[in-house]
Formats: C-alpha cells, structure tokens, sequence
C-alpha cells in the first residue's frame, strides 16, 4: 500500500460520529441555495422533474462517484476504511434501537425523524468521499469535497 494520510482519508467519515452531523454549517457560498423546508427538500430531492435552476441531487452525486467508482484501486479502497465502516454501523445499530424505542414510546424529536430519513445517504455520500480521497487526493472541484466544507 502506499503511503497514505490515514486521517485526512477517513476524515469525512470520521464526521459521522460528530455531534456537529447535520447541525448546519457557518453560512453557504453564494452559489449554492439552501433549503430550509425539510418537506420540500426531501421531495426535491428525490424528484426527477425539477422546476428550472434545479439539478437532479441523485445525477450528481451518481456523475462524481463514477469518475473514480470503476478504477482498478476501488476495492483497495473500500478494504482500506473498512475498520471505520464497521465501527459507524456497529454505533448506527445501537443508535437505530433507541430511535425506534423513542417511535414506540411517542418521544422521538422532529429531528430525530429527519436524522434517520436521510442517514443512509449521508453516509454514502460521506463514505464515497473517503474513498475518492483515498484514490485520488484531495479533489478542490469534486462535488463530494464541496459538500464536505459546507
């Protein structure tokens, strides 16, 4: 294996055991527009008829992933953070048992709703970042790193 930067690496995925997870960030870049609705971004973003100005969310993270997915080093990659990924599911099992307890007992939070509504794919899109990072370094116009810094 070469030489890598183990923490820069698996540092997106390191966020999913931070407690700063989905609290929002400092303020987005002018060119990105942020919604604050959560019923109409989660239909947005699941929608492939968007009003103009809008991009299909899926499309795009799907075109970012593919510039890297079919490389020969992708498995290595995927070998590479797997520690930190069965770390972040054994964690996510206990986290699921006591957000379904909270259903159950009618105590769960709006956001713990939310959390869990959009888990899976923050962590893929977390996950596809490491291993970009792994594969091709830091990318400053990848998509996925973008996402990251907000």
């Amino acid at each position: 294996m070469k030489n890598k930067n183990k923490k820069f690496i698996t540092e997106p995925m390191s966020f999913l055991f931070s407690d700063n997870l989905l609290s929002g960030g400092e303020k987005a870049p002018s060119d990105i527009i942020l919604l604050e609705d959560k019923d109409k971004s989660l239909r947005l973003s699941l929608s492939q008829n968007l009003p103009n100005g809008y991009l299909v969310w899926q499309d795009l993270i799907e075109n970012s992933v593919g510039e890297f997915s079919l490389e020969d080093n992708y498995s290595e990659a995927e070998d590479y953070l797997e520690d930190i990924d069965e770390e972040y599911s054994d964690l996510q099992e206990e986290k699921t048992l006591i957000y379904r307890k909270s259903r159950m007992k009618k105590t769960n939070t709006e956001y713990d709703d939310f959390y869990f509504e959009v888990l899976d794919e923050v962590y893929y899109q977390l996950k596809m970042l490491s291993i970009q990072r792994y594969m091709l370094g830091y990318q400053k116009k990848s998509l996925l790193e973008k996402m990251f810094e907000i």
